[in-house]
């Protein structure tokens, strides 16, 4: 039996989207190798977020590497907020997989 909903109404559909929250050392793990943001609750050395690529976990420790190629390490209570940083034209200009049609096909 079909049904039908009467009146008006609006359906809205959601995601984590492209700037998925971290929210889990677990998480961390699945999304390793991955470009994100950590922000941190106190500074150190000056700063507070740190963006690059995620790496696995270890000893209870989210870590990024920065574009520089310093690692940072931070206890997963420390951390404030930790999400993905997505670039969605990447596939555009064909980085990430390797192939010459910039992942169009």
């Amino acid at each position: 039996m079909n049904q039908t909903v009467a009146g008006r109404y609006v359906l809205e559909v959601s995601s984590p989207g492209l700037d998925r929250p971290l929210r889990t050392l677990e998480a961390v793990e699945r999304f390793a190798g991955q470009r994100a943001v950590l922000t941190t609750l106190a500074a150190h050395d000056g700063r507070r977020h740190y963006e690059g690529v995620l790496l696995a976990p270890r000893d209870a420790r989210a870590g990024v590497r920065t574009d520089e190629g310093n690692e940072y390490w931070f206890a997963w209570a420390e951390i404030k907020d930790a999400h993905l940083k997505v670039d969605p034209w990447s596939r555009l200009r064909g980085a990430g997989d390797g192939r010459s049609d910039g992942g169009l096909r």
